[in-house]
């Protein structure tokens, strides 16, 4: 390992500068490609630049030969582009939390949508078609910076001649930049960089030369070679920059039209097959802004969500109050039912967007007395901080509530909204308290009033409709609502500023296929869609998440970021059941009890004749069999569930000292002989300006507090939910290290 070391180390001595010059290259391309913005998540583009440069300097100091290392590196080039565009092997740490068998099916689901991909950008170049989906310019582009890159490194380090490995990447930088319409000034940099990169190539050989001819010169020879070589580029940058300014008029109108001709061509061309990708922009560019809403426009799915820390209502509601935050975290999931305070129902799925449900005003209802399986009575108590806009709010199913509100029902299935212009009201739902074995016995037969939650446009895309019956599978309604679930939660990504879909573009389809990544409204929309696909009635329903518990006012706090959008899945016998897709929000966790289960169990206990059934012996055998299976199962459950919250617990841990150390950076440190709450309250002073950095810092203080103190330590979906709201205060975070540093006021 010493002699292998010594010979890194004598490599990188020997070829630093050469590293240097290209990892200036790399970085050059690689900004000016950011900079003209082609399409919003350029990330494998920017990986085949550095990895490709990487992989060409490793083959570098291989004995291969050319045609071996370049056929290697487009086979990788391949697997990696496909990686990158399709996704197909999930994450680092999404796999942590993945069984085997789960990973691999995932695995599977990956490369049938990636396949599926291929095989619409295949037809749609074959009929001459629009391809909308920005993944093959993803895929072509990495491809070719990916090689591009190992071609010049493999020139510059291996054959100690540049010059050749720099033709096709130049001419990758000079289109790009002339097709963005960059500043020059992006061109004046990499050639700056190329010149000193063919002046170290030229030095190099000349010195390689004069060893084999074993001729004598300095050894500073190479300083002197160096300095002339800079400035040599440096004046070749400026003297080109100079003359692209002060050219002649004639020779700029004649290449003016040359230019005009080709970036109009260049621009049909890109429509046709990239007609996701930004073409390039005309002289004059104008951006338009965005609306700010309440809610997520489920009409036009992809617009931006309301983002806030200002609290837009609050709710008491009589279910217990949850733990102490000391001991619990902000989190008001572990020790208490979790409800949605829901406004609107969706029924139609136009393709773009939803139809909001047609209801009509009826009387306020009186609350029944009975109240049905699986549900109880929860009363609300909201008092609004904002103007209400005419819809009100209530948990899944509201029966009833003061007068000053009104109630309208929903054509023609019969759930009941909430609606007025008040500034605080009382309502009672029917809150949901079903069993999984209440869900799994629930009968099939839908009646004629949901039949509407089954709709679906004609021109549904056939590989959603493929996509839907290789996740599901066989088995109940439920069985079929879990997996489409965890298939959305742990297959896509929840990213706020994903762009909407392209004008004509089933926005399902664009989400499961192309963007990958999305927020509620989309979470949401593919669930109900693949849900339909099956059979099962399903709607999407908007509202707000349940926000966080205040115990000086024994009050939810609803803020304006809470804004948001779920399922509801119909179960006859139970009605309307709340399913979460969206991987930021914690899922509705069902209880697994036996009781109450529909229909009632059809077992004959009785004859004909009203006597009782004689038990067979092999009866009891066997519910002895069945009790000790149960017993290792729960056992091997529990134990799974010891290591699970073990592993959250870890990474609470890991995500409190890394929030530490960045505090840190900003002088907010403080002795190890203060508790995490004495700390967090000695900081809440110097974060009072920063609401958004200060709540994500007190969730990551209780998580760390219930990792290492708790007996019920937090799962790895809330230390996600916390290191998601640390990273979504980053602005703050940045402002506030600017400020401390610098002393500014």
């Amino acid at each position: 390992m010493s002699a292998l070391g010594e010979k890194l180390r004598a490599w990188i001595v020997r070829t630093w500068p050469d590293l240097c010059l290209l990892g200036g290259l790399a970085l050059s391309l690689s900004f000016s490609i950011e900079k003209a913005g082609w399409v919003a998540n350029a990330g494998p583009i920017h990986g085949g630049i550095f990895l490709g440069a990487l992989m060409g300097a490793l083959l570098a100091t291989t004995r291969w030969k050319g045609w071996q290392a370049g056929a290697y590196a487009w086979v990788l080039s391949l697997v990696a582009g496909a990686q990158w565009v399709g996704q197909i092997l999930p994450s680092s740490s999404e796999a942590a939390a993945l069984s085997l068998m789960q990973w691999a099916e995932g695995v599977r689901l990956r490369g049938l949508v990636f396949g599926l991909r291929l095989a619409g950008w295949v037809s749609s170049i074959q009929q001459g078609e629009k391809i909308q989906d920005t993944g093959l310019f993803l895929l072509l582009f990495s491809i070719v910076c990916w090689n591009g890159m190992v071609f010049l490194v493999w020139w510059a380090v291996r054959r100690r001649h540049p010059l050749p490995g720099l033709i096709p990447v130049g001419f990758l930088m000079a289109v790009n930049v002339h097709l963005a319409r960059l500043e020059r000034v992006h061109l004046f940099y990499f050639l700056v960089l190329a010149v000193c990169l063919v002046a170290r190539g030229g030095y190099m050989a000349q010195k390689a030369e004069w060893r084999h001819r074993k001729v004598d010169y300095a050894e500073d020879l190479g300083l002197d070679w160096g300095t002339s070589g800079v400035l040599t580029a440096v004046m070749i940058g400026v003297v080109a920059l100079v003359f692209s300014l002060v050219g002649s008029p004639e020779g700029w109108r004649v290449l003016s039209e040359w230019v005009q001709r080709s970036r109009a061509e260049v621009s049909e061309t890109a429509e046709q097959w990239f007609g996701g990708v930004r073409p390039p922009p005309p002289a004059e560019d104008h951006f338009s802004g965005k609306e700010r809403i309440r809610l997520p426009d489920l009409g036009e799915i992809g617009a931006p969500l309301p983002q806030g820390n200002e609290t837009i209502f609050t709710v008491k509601i009589s279910d217990p109050p949850p733990l102490p935050d000391s001991i619990r975290g902000m989190s008001p999931t572990m020790d208490v039912p979790r409800h949605y305070w829901r406004s609107q129902i969706f029924t139609a799925y136009t393709g773009r967007g939803w139809e909001a449900a047609s209801a009509r005003a009826i009387q306020t209802p009186v609350e029944p007395q009975e109240i049905p399986a699986g549900r109880y009575r929860l009363q609300q108590d909201y008092r609004f901080l904002a103007r209400p806009q005419g819809d009100l709010f209530a948990v899944n199913e509201p029966v009833g509530g003061e007068d000053g509100i009104a109630f309208w029902a929903v054509e023609p299935e019969g759930s009941l909204l909430v609606k007025g212009e008040v500034e605080g009201y009382t309502v009672v739902s029917w809150a949901s308290r079903v069993t999984i074995s209440q869900m799994e016995n629930a009968p099939v037969e839908y009646p004629p009033a949901v039949v509407e939650y089954l709709q679906l446009p004609e021109n549904i895309p056939q590989r959603v409709r493929w996509l839907t019956s290789e996740v599901v599978g066989e088995g109940t309604p439920y069985q079929k609502a879990t997996k489409i679930q965890e298939y959305l939660r742990q297959n896509y990504r929840y990213d706020l500023a994903v762009s909407a879909a392209p004008p004509g573009w089933d926005v399902v389809d664009y989400f499961l296929f192309e963007a990958r990544a999305g927020f509620c409204s989309h979470f949401a929309s593919a669930m109900a869609v693949m849900l339909r696909l099956e059979g099962i009635p399903a709607r999407v329903v908007s509202g707000y998440a349940m926000g966080w518990y205040d115990s000086r006012t024994g009050a939810y706090q609803v803020p304006a970021s809470a804004s948001h959008a779920w399922v509801e899945v119909f179960f006859p016998g139970l009605g309307w059941v709340e399913f979460e897709p969206t991987p930021a929000y914690e899922p509705f966790r069902y209880s697994t009890g036996q009781t109450e289960a529909l229909p009632p169990s059809s077992a004959v206990e009785q004859t004909e004749t009203g006597e009782r059934k004689e038990v067979s012996p092999l009866i009891w055998l066997g519910g002895v069999f069945l009790l000790l299976a149960g017993a290792w199962g729960l056992f091997f459950w529990m134990h799974v569930q010891n290591l699970h919250g073990k592993k959250g617990e870890a990474r609470a841990v890991q995500l409190y000292w890394r929030v530490r150390r960045e505090l840190s950076r900003a002088g907010l440190a403080a002795s190890d002989q203060l508790t995490p709450l004495e700390f967090f309250s000695n900081s809440r002073g110097r974060l009072e300006a920063y609401p958004t950095l200060q709540n994500a810092f007190h969730l990551v203080t209780m998580l760390y507090i219930r990792a290492i103190y708790s007996g019920h330590p937090p799962s790895i979906q809330e230390v996600r939910m916390g290191a998601w709201h640390w990273k979504n205060a980053r602005r703050e975070r940045v402002t506030f290290l600017f400020r401390s540093w610098f002393k500014v006021d």
